[in-house]
């Protein structure tokens, strides 16, 4: 059967796309990749050839985009051992074997993988959370953190549009909205 209710003698067929794409779980997640291998001491170019080969991986992995929680961990896993294989094959590390210890990653000057991982999966957690804003908030956030011209408040009342005086207590409320949903993530802030 096709219109979409379960066929007693066989498989289910469902019409309904998956919950998301490759393209769009590659907008969310390619920050997460580059920041591992760029914090692993990697440059530009070779940091584009592990991102080809991580991406890569997963596609062939899962086929369709799994769980966000899922794709992020696999990242991020994969993203240091695509590293660790480069620097094996580059002889860019130190003479034991094992680059899972933290001292033989900071003899080369880079810094522990697991910190590294820790860290940047914080950080995708913090991006996904300043998504999930509406646009005007992030655009608050972004103008009075982020913005490295640093407006006045009343360039920015005149670009959002808001009262000069509500800068403030917005852009608070907007702070304990990204806690909360920080801690939601299972990180404390």
């Amino acid at each position: 059967m096709c219109d979409g209710r379960p066929d007693p003698g066989g498989p289910t067929l469902t019409t309904e796309p998956p919950a998301w794409d490759w393209e769009q779980a590659y907008d969310r997640y390619w920050r997460l990749v580059a920041s591992i291998a760029r914090r692993l001491g990697l440059q530009k170019a070779d940091g584009e050839d592990v991102q080809q080969q991580v991406w890569m991986a997963a596609f062939a992995r899962f086929g369709e985009p799994p769980d966000p929680e899922v794709l992020k961990r696999f990242l991020a896993g994969t993203t240091v051992n695509v590293v660790r294989r480069l620097w094996r094959t580059r002889r860019r590390r130190p003479e034991r074997d094992s680059l899972a210890d933290a001292d033989e990653f900071a003899a080369v000057g880079v810094l522990d993988p697991a910190d590294v991982v820790a860290r940047a999966l914080r950080e995708q957690a913090l991006r996904e959370c300043l998504e999930a804003l509406d646009p005007k908030r992030r655009t608050l956030i972004d103008r009075t953190f982020l913005d490295p011209s640093t407006p006045s408040y009343d360039e920015i009342s005149e670009e959002l549009g808001m009262a000069r005086g509500s800068i403030g207590p917005t852009r608070q409320r907007i702070l304990a909205a990204l806690r909360k949903c920080m801690e939601g993530k299972g990180y404390d802030t």
